[in-house]
Order: C-alpha cells, then sequence, then structure tokens
C-alpha cells in the first residue's frame, strides 16, 4: 500500500466547515446510490452545512481531518453514545468518514481511525463502533480489516 505523502491529523475546525460538508454530501450521495431507504433530501448541501455546524457545539462530538500539504483531504466523525444498560457505557459511533478519491488506499483512513481512537482514549472511551449501509462493501471491508465485528443489527421497513 502506497501511504499518502506527509498526512497530517488534527481536530477539525471552523475554517474547515466547507470541505467537511463537501465531504458529506459526497458521502450521502453514495449511501442513496446503493440503496434507495437512503434517498437524500433536496436541500442536502444546507444540511450538511448545518450538520457539521451543530457538530462543532456539540461536546459528544469528535469530528477530525486529514491535511496533505494544507489541503484537508479527509474527515471522520464520531458520536459518544451512553449505552445506558452495558458496559463498558460509552462508545464512540464513527457516523462518517471520508476520504478524497486521490487520496484513498494510501492509509488515509486508517490513520484517521487511529487518531480517533487516540482521542476517544483520552475521554475515557474504550470501545468503537461504526455505522455504514450494508451494500458498501467497500466500508465493510475497510471496517473488518480494522477488527469490527457486527455487534447491532438494526432493521427497516417502510410505512405505507
Amino acid at each position: 500500500m502506497e501511504y499518502a505523502p506527509s498526512i497530517t491529523v488534527r481536530e477539525a475546525e471552523r475554517k474547515d466547515s466547507e470541505k467537511l460538508a463537501e465531504f458529506v454530501v459526497r458521502l450521502k450521495q453514495v449511501n442513496e446510490e446503493l440503496d434507495p431507504m437512503y434517498m437524500v433530501r433536496e436541500d442536502l448541501e444546507e444540511a450538511a452545512k448545518e450538520y457539521i455546524e451543530k457538530s462543532f457545539g456539540d461536546p459528544n462530538v469528535v469530528m477530525l481531518v486529514a491535511e496533505a500539504e494544507g489541503e484537508v483531504v479527509g474527515m471522520v466523525r464520531a458520536k459518544i453514545i451512553d449505552r445506558f444498560f452495558y458496559e463498558p457505557r460509552l462508545e464512540g459511533l464513527v457516523t462518517d468518514i471520508y476520504v478524497h478519491p486521490l487520496y484513498r488506499r494510501r492509509g488515509v483512513a486508517k490513520q484517521l481511525l487511529a487518531a480517533l481512537e487516540k482521542r476517544l482514549a483520552e475521554k475515557g472511551i474504550n470501545l468503537l463502533a461504526a455505522e455504514h449501509p450494508p451494500n458498501n462493501r467497500i466500508a465493510e471491508k475497510f471496517f473488518a480489516k480494522e477488527g469490527f465485528k457486527p455487534l447491532l443489527m438494526r432493521v427497516y421497513r417502510k410505512i405505507e
């Protein structure tokens, strides 16, 4: 695997908002392509901007970016969840992870995940989960390779 040159992973900042929203839009559009149950909103771009803005104000969200030569090329967002009935009580749930196509297959996502784990561990969280559509084989393979295993199955049925 060829690694991307000089990748820096850091906390996301408000100056990154536009790029983060762009990545979220791309990610949600891919989900829609994989399954019609993920049909995106008409105002997806505005919704993505609002989602990112709210994430900055949420103490239960960790958002990191990967930079290459001063350009944001990837991001990961995780929500801290209270598993009220279970131990460990807290988990970090990866809700979004995206790497620009030019930087894929170079270890960027792996670096983002490692940095996320470090941030979560600093907060006393030692359980990491991830969610993705079941038809996203790329995400499925990536998370399996990184040692994730199924723990919860969420099933859906459309109400007519």
